[in-house]
């Protein structure tokens, strides 16, 4: 039942713009609440976000899940004109692990202290534990904070573009601060940023990131963390982005086990290809670029294959065209870092087109077995291939 506080004063007008609400909530999925309308029992709030109406509260039930799990993070860097590096992060273990950017604690280094401020406002020493620049994730251990509040982790693979999110940090160091925006695009590539030397896809979304929320959660409207902010389009609002949890975890816990990151290594730089039906070629700048174009097929290059490298051993060269990786066809970049993984130790089979005529040729198959960059399984964050245009105008925040 719900009360209007209007009794039956409530002129014709209110009506048709009441009706016109209901309708549009409607249309999406959502049940009308009244603004005035009594609070919901005590048992919808353990129903998931997706099946709970639509109340004036739902960014603030998401964002009072996380809140009391996220910190704040100043990190000094020593020198002759010392500098502060502040953003945020989240706890992950009750015994004061917080995941945060790398780039945050950069200027503390591995083993450096940090000044960190929990959500009660209590100050506590943080050590950084362990750094992945590659991945730009982070580990910092507090001291002396006792039992603390955990976050919730969600799935990240599972997201849709349209989807509501929620970020929490301290952008300008205003602690608890929360931005609300919908999931731009679940997977956005490296490559279509221009961002070289990772193989990962971005949570875009237009929530508002910026100064000082670097390592905080992106969360869901359960007030789970499917993201960790990293960064926006330089000179631009509304185009931000949040790496995503599901990537991230694997990086988590090589760091949390043994404080580097063991990736696979290939030894090749490669680009996104298109070759018309007229024989023509061109760089395909995105992973749907080529859309349209109903004659055209797209696959990927390889540019340069490294000496000695598995790739190398393997009898790829430069000019030879990845058009499938096991059992799953190959026609973007995204596809073969997906393929990869980061299982070292474990064997490939590419189908490669030799010389680069794609016009009535075999498709030969090459198998590589994964190694580190130096040849063997004990550790390395080296990345394992390049390739993507030149770096646009980002930012890290």
């Amino acid at each position: 039942m719900t009360r209007n506080s209007h009794g039956q004063q409530e002129s014709h007008a209110n009506n048709k713009a009441g009706l016109a609400i209901s309708l549009s909530l409607a249309l999406f999925g959502f049940s009308a609440v009244h603004a005035d309308s009594e609070v919901l029992p005590d048992h919808v709030s353990d129903i998931p976000a997706s099946a709970k109406p639509l109340t004036r509260t739902f960014i603030s039930d998401a964002a009072s899940i996380i809140s009391p799990s996220v910190v704040n993070i100043v990190a000094l860097s020593k020198g002759l004109i010392p500098t502060a590096q502040a953003g945020s992060g989240f706890i992950i273990s009750e015994d004061g692990f917080v995941v945060t950017n790398a780039h945050v604690v950069a200027a503390a280094k591995v083993g450096g202290l940090v000044e960190i401020t929990l959500s009660d406002m209590r100050k506590v020493q943080g050590r950084v534990f362990a750094m992945d620049k590659p991945s730009d994730i982070a580990i910092v251990k507090l001291e002396g904070a006792g039992r603390l509040p955990v976050a919730k982790l969600g799935v990240s693979g599972k997201l849709k573009a349209g989807e509501f999110v929620v970020a929490v940090g301290s952008p300008l160091q205003l602690q608890d601060s929360v931005t609300f925006g919908i999931v731009s695009a679940p997977a956005r590539h490296c490559s279509e940023l221009g961002i070289t030397k990772q193989g990962v896809d971005y949570i875009q979304t237009d929530a508002a990131i910026n100064v000082g929320n670097s390592g905080g959660p992106l969360v869901n409207l359960d007030g789970e963390v499917i993201g960790i902010n990293c960064m926006k389009a330089q000179g631009f609002d509304g185009v931000s982005f949040a790496i995503p949890i599901d990537s991230a975890w694997i990086v988590i816990t090589q760091l949390m086990k043994n404080k580097n990151v063991v990736r696979p290594y290939v030894g090749i730089r490669m680009i996104n290809f298109v070759e018309s039906a007229d024989g023509r070629h061109k760089r395909d700048r995105g992973l749907f670029s080529h859309r349209g174009d109903a004659n055209s097929s797209s696959s990927v290059l390889i540019t340069d294959v490294t000496p000695g490298s598995p790739a190398a051993n393997a009898g790829l060269e430069s000019g030879d065209i990845i058009v499938g990786i096991d059992d799953k066809i190959v026609r973007h970049t995204k596809h073969v870092l997906d393929a990869i993984g980061m299982d070292v130790g474990k064997t490939v089979t590419m189908r490669v087109i030799k010389g680069g005529n794609q016009v009535n040729a075999d498709r030969v198959p090459v198998s590589i077995t994964l190694t580190t960059a130096g040849g063997d399984s004990h550790g390395s964050s080296k990345p394992s291939h390049e390739y993507g245009p030149p770096k646009p105008n980002k930012r890290h925040y």
